[in-house]
């Protein structure tokens, strides 16, 4: 996705308030779209830390809710994780994020199948890091769907709003490989209703941080 293209990218009733567009290949990128109306900062230092067709990113606070919203995207190639997994450490330790008093929805595809039991690392590492933060996946359907097998789970949404307050569903698409997911929060406006019960030390998070 370039600058160019957005223009193909209109929704009605929606303001497009943030986008990861790359410069030099084609396809990639990320977008965030915002309902008309809804008052939206746009956090510019999540697309400064992106590496294109690795990590690609970014991010907005809506601010009547204290919600912060990633949208990110890493492309499926297995030497590129662990520089994924930098960025990815890198924006939730920024000063903006971890002091901790904003909800987090962390949307994308991660191109790691969350439903491989079979000794899957980059899923572990992933899974740990999410836990560290607070932050709990919520999706466990198939979200790709394949023609041998079943199909995967490599799209899914972080956050740390309690289950209790959200409803998740897995849609089907005509126009895409990959389904929709799609989520909705019952939360009020400026609170942040962490769900502290997924929260560990920051001396774990500190310790997930300092992977190699």
């Amino acid at each position: 996705m370039y600058v160019y293209t957005l223009s193909n990218f209109l929704l009605s009733d929606f303001t497009l308030a943030n986008t990861y567009c790359r410069n030099v290949y084609n396809r990639g990128g990320v977008a965030i779209f915002v309902r008309n109306g809804l008052e939206y900062k746009s956090l510019d230092f999540v697309n400064k830390l992106s590496i294109e067709t690795i990590s690609e990113a970014s991010a907005v606070l809506i601010e009547e809710f204290n919600i912060i919203v990633l949208s990110i995207y890493r492309t499926p190639k297995y030497e590129n994780f662990h520089q994924f997994f930098y960025v990815l450490q890198s924006i939730f330790n920024s000063p903006f994020i971890v002091q901790g008093i904003y909800s987090i929805l962390l949307c994308g595809d991660f191109n790691v199948d969350l439903l491989d039991n079979c000794n899957n690392n980059f899923k572990n590492l992933l899974c740990n890091l999410m836990e560290s933060l607070g932050l709990r996946f919520i999706v466990n359907e198939v979200t790709r769907p394949g023609q041998v097998k079943a199909g995967t789970c490599i799209d899914n949404i972080a956050t740390s709003i309690h289950s209790d307050r959200l409803f998740v569903n897995v849609v089907k698409t005509v126009g895409s490989d990959h389904d929709a997911i799609v989520v909705k929060a019952n939360v009020d406006k400026k609170s942040a209703h962490v769900d502290a019960s997924n929260c560990i030390s920051n001396s774990f998070y500190r310790h997930i941080c300092n992977y190699n």
